[in-house]
Protein backbone atom coordinates (compact mmCIF):
# COMPACT_ATOMS: atom_id res chain seq x y z
CA UNK A 1 0.00 0.00 0.00
CA UNK A 2 2.98 2.69 0.21
CA UNK A 3 3.64 2.40 -3.06
CA UNK A 4 0.21 4.06 -4.14
CA UNK A 5 0.88 6.71 -1.53
CA UNK A 6 2.85 9.00 -3.98
CA UNK A 7 -0.34 8.70 -6.30
CA UNK A 8 -2.40 10.59 -4.23
CA UNK A 9 -0.81 13.51 -5.39
CA UNK A 10 -1.19 12.83 -8.89
CA UNK A 11 -2.67 15.45 -11.33
CA UNK A 12 -5.45 13.25 -12.75
CA UNK A 13 -8.24 12.86 -10.44
CA UNK A 14 -9.57 9.65 -11.53
CA UNK A 15 -5.82 8.32 -10.75
CA UNK A 16 -5.86 10.15 -7.33
CA UNK A 17 -9.31 8.15 -6.70
CA UNK A 18 -8.21 5.20 -7.71
CA UNK A 19 -5.18 4.90 -5.78
CA UNK A 20 -7.16 6.15 -2.26
CA UNK A 21 -9.39 3.10 -2.96
CA UNK A 22 -6.90 0.85 -3.63
CA UNK A 23 -5.32 2.08 -0.22
CA UNK A 24 -8.23 1.51 1.40
CA UNK A 25 -8.74 -2.26 -0.03
CA UNK A 26 -5.44 -3.03 1.47
CA UNK A 27 -5.50 -1.53 4.50
CA UNK A 28 -9.54 -3.54 4.77
CA UNK A 29 -7.30 -6.39 3.94
CA UNK A 30 -4.83 -6.23 6.97
CA UNK A 31 -6.50 -3.89 9.22
CA UNK A 32 -3.58 -4.39 11.28
CA UNK A 33 -1.83 -1.60 9.34
CA UNK A 34 -4.51 0.81 9.75
CA UNK A 35 -2.84 3.19 12.59
CA UNK A 36 0.34 3.17 10.53
CA UNK A 37 -1.61 3.97 7.18
CA UNK A 38 -3.07 6.75 8.76
CA UNK A 39 -0.09 8.06 10.58
CA UNK A 40 1.48 7.95 7.31
CA UNK A 41 -1.08 10.20 5.45
CA UNK A 42 -1.21 12.61 8.02
CA UNK A 43 2.65 12.82 7.82
CA UNK A 44 2.24 13.25 4.01
CA UNK A 45 -0.33 16.18 4.69
CA UNK A 46 1.61 18.21 7.28
CA UNK A 47 4.64 17.38 4.73
CA UNK A 48 2.86 19.33 2.50
CA UNK A 49 1.25 21.83 4.00
CA UNK A 50 2.99 25.66 2.95
CA UNK A 51 4.85 27.20 5.90
CA UNK A 52 2.92 30.43 7.52
CA UNK A 53 6.58 32.07 8.08
CA UNK A 54 6.92 34.66 6.06
CA UNK A 55 10.77 34.71 4.44
CA UNK A 56 12.78 37.76 5.68
CA UNK A 57 14.03 40.54 3.55
CA UNK A 58 17.47 41.15 4.41
CA UNK A 59 19.19 44.42 3.79
CA UNK A 60 21.13 44.83 0.10
CA UNK A 61 24.67 46.52 0.97
CA UNK A 62 26.61 48.89 -0.68
CA UNK A 63 28.26 46.39 -3.18
CA UNK A 64 24.91 44.41 -4.07
CA UNK A 65 23.47 47.88 -4.88
CA UNK A 66 26.14 48.70 -7.03
CA UNK A 67 26.07 45.07 -8.72
CA UNK A 68 22.46 45.66 -9.73
CA UNK A 69 22.79 48.94 -11.05
CA UNK A 70 24.85 48.04 -13.46
CA UNK A 71 24.98 44.81 -14.06
CA UNK A 72 20.64 44.10 -13.40
CA UNK A 73 18.92 42.14 -10.95
CA UNK A 74 19.14 38.47 -10.17
CA UNK A 75 16.10 36.75 -11.50
CA UNK A 76 14.23 34.58 -9.42
CA UNK A 77 13.71 31.24 -9.98
CA UNK A 78 10.61 29.90 -11.75
CA UNK A 79 10.16 27.03 -9.29
CA UNK A 80 9.96 29.05 -6.07
CA UNK A 81 6.19 28.32 -5.78
CA UNK A 82 5.52 27.04 -1.87
CA UNK A 83 8.13 29.66 -0.57
CA UNK A 84 7.40 31.86 1.93
CA UNK A 85 4.35 30.61 3.07
CA UNK A 86 2.60 30.90 -0.19
CA UNK A 87 0.95 27.47 -1.71
CA UNK A 88 1.80 25.81 -4.82
CA UNK A 89 -0.95 23.55 -6.98
CA UNK A 90 1.31 20.05 -6.20
CA UNK A 91 1.09 20.80 -2.39
CA UNK A 92 -2.58 21.33 -2.79
CA UNK A 93 -3.27 18.29 -5.09
CA UNK A 94 -1.45 16.10 -2.33
CA UNK A 95 -3.26 16.94 0.64
CA UNK A 96 -6.42 17.00 -1.18
CA UNK A 97 -5.36 13.04 -2.22
CA UNK A 98 -4.56 12.38 1.65
CA UNK A 99 -8.54 13.90 1.75
CA UNK A 100 -9.78 11.06 -0.35
CA UNK A 101 -7.36 8.60 0.93
CA UNK A 102 -8.93 9.29 4.47
CA UNK A 103 -12.71 9.72 3.40
CA UNK A 104 -12.10 6.47 1.76
CA UNK A 105 -10.58 4.39 5.10
CA UNK A 106 -13.95 5.61 6.69
CA UNK A 107 -16.64 3.79 4.41
CA UNK A 108 -18.79 1.79 6.48
CA UNK A 109 -18.32 -1.20 4.32
CA UNK A 110 -14.39 -1.62 4.92
CA UNK A 111 -13.44 -4.39 8.23
CA UNK A 112 -11.33 -1.20 9.60
CA UNK A 113 -11.39 0.42 12.91
CA UNK A 114 -9.38 2.85 13.50
CA UNK A 115 -8.04 3.55 17.29
CA UNK A 116 -9.19 6.48 19.13
CA UNK A 117 -5.54 8.13 18.73
CA UNK A 118 -5.87 8.08 15.03
CA UNK A 119 -9.67 9.43 14.99
CA UNK A 120 -8.17 12.12 17.09
CA UNK A 121 -5.00 12.85 14.75
CA UNK A 122 -7.17 13.02 11.79
CA UNK A 123 -9.51 15.67 13.21
CA UNK A 124 -6.80 17.95 14.96
CA UNK A 125 -4.82 17.52 11.20
CA UNK A 126 -8.34 18.78 9.71
CA UNK A 127 -9.08 21.09 12.05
Amino acid sequence: AITLLPLLGHAEDGVVSAAAKALAAAVDARPATASMTVGRLCGIYLDNFPSIIEAKKKKKSQEELLKEQFLGKKKAPADDAGAGGRDSPAKVRVRKGVCVALSRLSDPGLNVSLATEDTLRVLSLLA
